[in-house]
């Protein structure tokens, strides 16, 4: 929700009648008014990477869409009257106004990272591990070996734009890191820092002095945390 009270809607049309393979279709911004009138209408952008997998019976479609492993998506964050947009292709944020123009570039220089056949068997292993059903084990092997897998990671994950206007960037995580990293910008897209958080923390909200997130213990029970966070004085 931006400042005054309108919100951020997404979405996403395909672009062929009966996809298969590997697709990633546009998804389309728009700023609604608390009247649900349209505001703007914000540039196509790309939207998440996706598996399409068409089938036919008789007069039946069925069309089944998944995540690519290591896919890039689209992340999003909204404070005040600022709209924030990556792809995860490069490490490029994109900032917006309410009305659809293109303020800032937030960008590092810094170069995505391989993927590389230890990084696919350490997924599958993981995924495969998690999966009580030797059924469901063995298709999930089947779709690791004939999926097709990106060359690079995404260059960063989800993004969040904190209570005064920081925006917050989850480093990429390759599998066996036991940390997340969250580098951090002020409103003027200037690199200020950086945060290690705990692992299995996912972020909620952030606010001038505080850290609200959940994780999930080993039943799948969520809990909610909540950290103080100290900012670094001038």
């Amino acid at each position: 929700m931006f400042s005054s009270g309108s919100v951020l809607v997404w979405s996403s049309d395909w672009e062929v009648e009966s996809p298969n393979g590997f697709y990633r279709f546009q998804v389309h911004y728009r700023s609604i008014a608390v009247d649900g009138a349209v505001e703007a209408e914000f540039e196509p952008l790309p939207g998440d990477e996706k598996l399409f997998a068409t089938h036919q019976s008789g007069a039946a479609t069925a069309v089944l869409s998944s995540s690519s492993p290591f896919g890039k998506s689209a992340v999003a964050a909204v404070h005040g009257d600022r709209f924030f947009y990556g792809s995860q292709d490069r490490y490029e944020i994109r900032v917006y106004d309410q009305t659809g123009n293109l303020v800032r570039l937030v960008r590092r220089d810094e170069r995505p990272t391989r993927v590389t056949d230890a990084h696919v068997r350490a997924i599958m292993e993981d995924v495969v591990d998690r999966t009580e059903d030797s059924n469901q084990a063995r298709e999930s092997r089947r779709i690791f070996r004939e999926a097709p897998i990106p060359d690079f990671h995404p260059a960063y994950g989800p993004i969040y734009a904190d209570a005064l206007g920081f925006l917050w960037v989850e480093e990429t995580r390759l599998p066996g890191d036991t940390t997340r990293v969250a580098t951090i910008f002020d409103p003027d897209g200037r690199m200020v820092g950086s945060l290690d958080l705990p692992q299995s923390f996912r972020i909620e909200e952030i606010g001038a002095d505080y850290i609200l997130g959940r994780w999930v213990d080993e039943l799948g029970v969520e809990v909610l945390e909540l950290y103080d966070l100290t900012r670094p004085t001038a």
